[in-house]
């Protein structure tokens, strides 16, 4: 009776150990875009863990420094699939008032097997396009005036609202000088095209030649560029 005893006993042990093999830690293996935009966007997370098991997510802290506004995050439970993966893509709204400073949010993802993971969100700032033409608070908002006149193809495929791969775009940027006494000199014009929903620049932002604007005048700067077809995938 002892060594049968003994012998379920060391049985059951290595069941319990063919099952510990069988069960994975749960990872978070990547977030895409790995930069989120402070803009209203979603991003994508892929993970591993064990075959068939339900995970579930939270953001903290959702609030800003001033706990005053927060985002909202549109999370949902995913299970992963046979081999133990998977993947779930995560919408946010951010409220225009919301300050990103120091706000450095963890994900966490649980599982119902192997347990918890976190990783932190980062979040770029994707205003950089962004010129208030009435803002105060920029300097020689009030003097300087910022437009887009026109956006063309200028060769290939594509029609001014549709781009496609190896198009040449042109845009005309309209800069006046609205001061009727002073002239603005050392004026540079920086662009950049970004993809708000990845979260990554097709085009990298770039400086054009630096010129000077007199009293009440204006100019015209023609950016021109080229969609890469490796850009955009």
């Amino acid at each position: 009776m002892t060594r049968k005893t003994l012998t379920l006993t060391i049985l059951s042990a290595m069941i319990l150990l063919v099952l510990i093999s069988f069960s994975s830690a749960l990872t978070i293996t990547s977030v895409s875009p790995s930069t989120l935009p402070k803009s209203t966007s979603s991003f994508i997370v892929n993970l591993i863990g064990t075959g068939n098991e339900s995970v579930s997510f939270s953001i903290s802290p959702t609030s800003d420094i001033t706990k005053t506004n927060s985002i909202s995050f549109n999370v949902a439970n995913i299970t992963l699939d046979s081999t133990g993966l998977g993947s779930t893509t995560i919408s946010y709204t951010v409220p225009s008032e919301f300050d990103f400073l120091d706000y450095v949010p963890t994900l966490t993802a649980t599982g119902n097997v192997s347990g918890s993971t976190t990783t932190s969100l980062t979040f770029a700032n994707t205003t950089f396009c962004s010129y208030d033409n009435n803002n105060p608070d920029q300097i020689n908002s009030n003097d300087l005036k910022l437009s887009i006149d026109d956006i063309r193809v200028k060769s290939g495929l594509g029609s001014d609202e549709d781009w496609f791969p190896f198009d040449e775009i042109e845009i005309d940027v309209a800069i006046t000088n609205k001061n009727r006494d002073y002239d603005i000199n050392n004026i540079i014009l920086e662009w950049g095209l970004f993809d708000k929903t990845t979260g990554k620049w097709f085009i990298e932002p770039t400086e054009e030649k630096e010129f000077d604007l007199n009293n009440r005048d204006d100019t015209t700067v023609t950016v021109s560029f080229y969609l890469n077809e490796n850009d955009l995938n």
